[in-house]
């Protein structure tokens, strides 16, 4: 009501004035507002007083009809108890004041009926000192009963009303507590549920209740205009079962104590400090609530007796840990706030039990309570309810508080009045003062302003007087300094003040003045600053026919050739300026010279000369310009065209867009298509508004020919125009669609974990992809008004309106068909049942599907990548992702073909990434400390040990062992020399010559370690030859000798390596003194004395060996034991230990 107050005040005094009678405003004198606005604020104060007046209730919910008489009874039984409540009260305050009302607070208990209202009351243990007279009761009615206690009042109540009487009878009492009780109506409500029917109740069952309680307690505080604790307790906990035995051995203390959840203070948000609500709170100091009640368990648990009484007290917390989702749906349904409703006020949830032998009050006939016993009985006194009520619920009186409304409408009243009686008196006394200084002030500050201005306006003629200064910015401080003045043209507008009263001759005198001479210098300054300008833009633009189409229209407008057309003048002089003066640093200042124009033609001006040879000029050159481009760029121009809402893919695809696609051209994904360019905005907004554009623009000949009348005859008629400006709408509509499809792509990926990322926001669900192009599809299927609505009707009818329906049938003329013909490969995309689409992302689904596990893994082995990418169906559909993009957009297209390709890059990556690792770590130290620099693979001192040479070359060695995990799934062996396999998605770039670096490995291997994992070569020697000055030669090759002598020759089997590395040649019946006999020692013996001689194969496996020894010569015939032996090649040659396997 102060908010009214104020407002019916304010806008008694400041919009009154706008009020007219036959064009003269009635209350335009301030004494006359005055008085009227005095008048409203004292009838507001007397409504105020009697709607703030003790005892005013409601009168509508105590007064019904005659045929109603029950309940008009009823409520004057409630409102006879509760004036006996009252007098009771007045009988208990000793002081005699006037808050006796106060005294006591006022408890509610509610609820469904046999929820255990009355027992609750009844065997609480409370005092009740009025129990000798009344049984500490006072009747109000049927179901309503006032129980006197030493702390507080408590109201018990009848169930949840239902029926149309029972509500109004509740509401009346309500009404009532409200007129005894206005300031503080009730300090709490006490909700009482039945614990064993939450229990058993299923929620489907108990979602009506919670709403019908929600509903409930929300009708109490609003009616009430009160925030009311409610404090929810369950009654009849005795039967869930396990809590007799579990508080069997209860003393009385304990017996009396609080059993239950209290919970921090909500705001009037219903939310904790902490932002949290009722349920969230709740299930926290549930759960603690419960962890209080172990060491009782744990006692009652080990406590001697019978087991089932022990085993009902241990079972009683977890049947107490059930009701906890009951609970928190409860508390979610009744108390969660909401934007709609004052949120309740939940303090805690507890538990209690009465004497089942008690029959309770509503249980009673007639609903009437029984009489009440005194509460010293320990017979009438329940499980955890005293201390509930005295310590918890009474201790927390005042937490009640006014609804936020009703505070802030007390503190505007009260407030409110003392500010306004204080504001009129300050009114009356300021309005005579300022009434005989302001017209001296201003008449003051005019005489001021004007000798300002004049010498402001006599420097800036000065220098626009010359060539290359006739900038408007130069006048412009001037101009607006003189429309500012006080009564001057910004103020024209405005209501005379109210100070000068009684000067009103001087105002308007002022005023006629000051508006006068800001009219003079728009014509006679701003005016010809204009002109030029026009005409410079007219010689600047010959050549840019667009641009100089406006500044000539708007030229000829000065010169009174057509009526003046202010939006023309103005968004042309608009363009002009914000050219000359860009950025917003001179935002102001472009905005000043609009309104400065635009202040010039509402004064009006003479007609300007015109430059006729400058006319002329521009007439000639605007006859080569085609005036339907006029007509697209004031189409672009118009508001609903540039309200239409344009098409953005992030708006179409949804959220996952930037996850998925990327632009070509690095534009932003959001940045779209403009509105005009949709299949809905083609037929009812665009063509209509080309149709009359072609009008106008047909209409405005008149800038492009000097008698437009006669000359117009030989141009094409308006329908012409029309078709010219529909041409090129169509052609800029393709143009548009044609540049976003061919820059929207697929985002690239450098790993198999951006790939499965892409691939997932590309196929959603819902899929980005598909509602892309889907989306593309509709919009440039463009058909006329009448097939577009018999089309969306037939698919609302199937319920498919993702893609495009079939097309309806054609009409030749209708102009659309073009676009979409152009675009019919993309319909054929999306079209059918499947479509060409879904074919494509269930291939990409498919490609999603093998790569995830090589994503899981991060950086995975050869192996796993070989395993997925070597499948012959991971290559498949990779080929067939290419072939089903046949009619997708060429940019879409060409990234499909890119993510195979790229697909079979990253494999590769990885599989090179894992064998140069796995060689640099397996392999290659191994082979630089035992192989490198050591003989048979360079000539050096040092050999390679027999053990390593196994290691490295043996059927299980280090070259085994990593060909076989690294590279034979790639390599194809049956080939000479090696090459990779073509048909496998991953393969390593392999650098140069390490296929046959694995190849001499794999040679090397047959021919030393051909019988097992040792190396082993056998072979035969036979004597060929013996020079005849010898009389004998000795061979000897790993303590294996062959010696001979002239006659018939003998074979020796032999073997290497034997038992003593070592080769040894000897002839008999030397000279003395010269060399007889050659000798080498060590395991590759055999090796360097081949190497020191001649080996020349003789046939098969068969070699012969020269020896020379000074003027002795033998020779021997070699014959290996297989055809894979060291003597054929030199196998051992020109390996090394590779530094790298791949990409150097």
């Amino acid at each position: 009501m102060a908010a009214v107050t104020i407002t019916l005040t304010l806008a008694t005094w400041f919009l009154a004035p706008l009020l007219t009678i036959g064009g003269h405003s009635v209350l335009a004198d301030p004494l006359v507002r005055l008085c009227v606005t005095l008048i409203v604020f004292l009838i507001v104060v007397v409504v105020l007083i009697l709607w703030f007046r003790p005892g005013a209730a409601p009168k509508s919910e105590e007064t019904a009809s005659e045929a109603e008489n029950d309940a008009r009874a009823r409520i004057e039984s409630l409102d006879r108890g509760l004036k006996r409540a009252m007098e009771i009260l007045r009988t208990m305050d000793r002081s005699r004041s006037r808050t006796y009302r106060y005294t006591l607070p006022w408890y509610l208990v509610v609820g469904p009926e046999r929820s255990g209202k009355s027992s609750l009351i009844r065997m609480s243990g409370l005092r009740f000192p009025l129990g000798d007279k009344r049984g500490g009761q006072v009747s109000a009615g049927v179901g309503y009963v006032l129980s006197f206690a030493d702390k507080a009042v408590i109201v018990d109540t009848p169930g949840l009303v239902e029926s149309h009487l029972e509500r109004r009878v509740w509401r009346s009492f309500l009404g009532l507590i409200r007129r005894y009780r206005p300031r503080q109506p009730l300090n709490g409500l006490i909700l009482t549920i039945d614990a064993l029917e939450l229990r058993r109740s299923a929620e489907f069952q108990s979602l009506p209740m919670h709403t019908e309680l929600r509903r409930y307690l929300v009708d109490i505080q609003s009616r009430l205009h009160v925030r009311l604790p409610v404090y929810v307790v369950l009654t009849k906990a005795d039967e869930i079962p396990g809590f007799p035995e579990f508080f069997a051995n209860a003393l009385p203390a304990e017996r009396d104590g609080v059993f239950g959840v209290t919970l921090p203070l909500l705001d009037e948000k219903g939310l904790t400090a902490e932002g949290e609500d009722a349920a969230k709170v709740f299930s926290r100091e549930y759960d603690a609530f419960l962890q209080w009640q172990l060491p009782r368990v744990l006692d009652r648990a080990g406590s001697p007796g019978e087991v089932s009484p022990r085993f009902k007290s241990f079972m009683f917390l977890p049947h107490m840990g059930a009701l906890k989702s009951r609970l928190q749906e409860f508390i979610e349904d009744v108390f969660q706030p909401n934007e709609f409703e004052h949120p309740l006020l939940l303090r805690g949830v507890y538990f209690t039990s009465a004497d089942g032998g008690v029959i309770d009050g509503e249980e009673a006939e007639g609903g009437m309570s029984t009489p009440m016993e005194p509460s010293g009985n320990t017979r009438n006194r329940g499980m955890f309810i005293r201390d509930m009520l005295e310590k918890v619920v009474f201790a927390e009186a005042g937490l009640v508080s006014r609804d936020k409304h009703s505070r802030r409408a007390e503190w505007w009243a009260r407030w409110g009045i003392a500010g306004l009686v204080t504001a009129a008196v300050a009114v009356l006394v300021i309005l005579g003062a300022l009434n005989i200084v302001r017209v001296h002030y201003i008449v003051d500050d005019v005489r001021q302003d004007a000798a300002r201005i004049k010498a402001e306006f006599g420097g800036a003629i000065i220098r626009i007087s010359e060539p290359e200064q006739s900038d408007m910015a130069v006048v412009l401080p001037a101009l607006q300094a003189l429309a500012a003045l006080p009564t001057g043209w910004d103020e024209r507008n405005k209501p005379e003040p109210f100070q000068l009263f009684g000067s009103k001759s001087m105002y308007h005198q002022l005023s006629r003045a000051t508006r006068g001479a800001y009219a003079t210098s728009l014509r006679r300054i701003f005016l010809p600053i204009l002109d030029a300008d026009l005409e410079k833009q007219i010689q600047d633009n010959m050549n840019v026919p667009r641009e100089l189409y406006g500044a000539l229209m708007s030229y000829l407008m000065l010169g009174n050739v057509a009526p003046i057309d202010r939006d023309v003048i103005v968004a042309r002089m608009s363009n002009y300026w914000r050219n000359m003066y860009p950025g917003p640093m001179y935002a102001s200042r472009r905005e000043a010279l609009v309104q400065q124009l635009d202040n010039l033609i509402n004064v009006g001006f003479p007609a300007m000369e015109l430059d006729q040879g400058l006319v002329s000029r521009a007439r000639d050159v605007l006859e080569a310009f085609p005036p339907a481009q006029r007509g697209m760029e004031l189409l672009r121009a118009l508001p609903e065209i540039r309200d239409l809402p344009p098409w953005r893919l992030t708006d179409i695809a949804g959220p996952l867009v930037p996850h998925a696609f990327v632009r070509r051209s690095g534009r932003s994904l959001s940045e779209g298509i403009p509105g005009m360019y949709r299949a809905d905005a083609f037929s009812t907004t665009v063509l209509p508004a080309i149709s009359k554009l072609a009008d106008r623009v047909a209409a405005e000949e008149w800038v492009r020919f000097a008698n437009p009348g006669v000359d117009w005859e030989m141009e094409k008629d308006a329908a012409d125009m029309a078709q010219q400006m529909i041409a090129l709408y169509v052609n800029d509509y393709t143009t548009a669609w044609e540049n976003m499809l061919n820059d929207v792509t697929i985002a690239p990926f450098t790993s198999f974990q951006k790939e499965l990322s892409i691939l997932q926001s590309l196929l959603g669900p819902p899929s980005p992809l598909a509602a892309y192009l889907q989306s593309a599809a509709r919009e440039t299927a463009v058909y006329p008004p009448s097939a577009t609505d018999a089309q969306a009707a037939l698919a609302d009818a199937h319920g498919a309106a993702a893609a495009p329906n079939p097309a309806p049938q054609r009409d030749p003329s209708f102009p659309g068909n073009a676009i979409t013909d152009h675009f019919e490969p993309l319909r054929q995309l999306v079209s059918g049942s499947p479509s060409a689409l879904d074919q494509l992302v269930s291939s990409l689904s498919q490609l999603r599907a093998l790569i995830g596990p090589l994503a899981a893994v991060g950086d995975a082995g050869a192996s796993q990548v070989v395993n997925v990418t070597g499948n012959p169906a991971f290559a498949q559909i990779l080929n067939q992702l290419q072939l089903e993009t046949t009619g997708a957009p060429q940019a879409l297209a060409e990234s499909v073909a890119d993510l195979a390709r790229n697909t079979s890059g990253v494999a590769n990556a990885g599989v090179n990434v894992d064998i140069n690792a796995a060689w640099k770590a397996q392999v290659l130290p191994f082979c630089q400390a035992a192989i490198n620099e050591r003989y048979p693979f360079s000539v050096s001192s040092n050999e390679v040990t027999i053990a390593d040479f196994s290691k490295m070359f043996g059927p299980d060695g280090l070259m085994q062992q990593f060909f076989d995990k690294q590279l034979k799934p790639f390599v194809d062996t049956g080939s000479n020399p090696w090459k990779l396999h073509g048909n496998s998605v991953a393969r390593p770039d392999l650098a140069r010559g390490a296929l046959l670096y694995f190849q001499q490995a794999a040679a090397i291997q047959k021919a030393f370690f051909g019988s097992g994992m040792s190396p082993q070569i056998a072979f035969t020697v036979t004597p060929v030859d013996l020079d005849p000055g010898a009389m004998s030669v000795t061979l000897t090759i790993d303590d294996q000798s062959l010696t001979y002598q002239y006659g018939p020759t003998q074979t020796v089997p032999m073997q290497w390596p034997g038992a003593k590395g070592g080769v040894r040649v000897a002839f008999g019946a030397t000279q003395p003194g010269r060399p007889s006999s050659v000798s080498m020692d060590g395991p590759w013996a055999l090796f360097r004395f081949l190497d020191s001689r001649t080996l020349k194969p003789v046939g098969g496996s068969r070699y012969e060996l020269g020896v020379n020894i000074d003027a002795r010569s033998a020779s021997f015939s070699i014959e290996a034991a297989s055809v894979y032996n060291p003597f054929q090649d030199n196998v051992l040659a020109g390996f090394r230990c590779a530094p790298f396997l791949v990409g150097q």
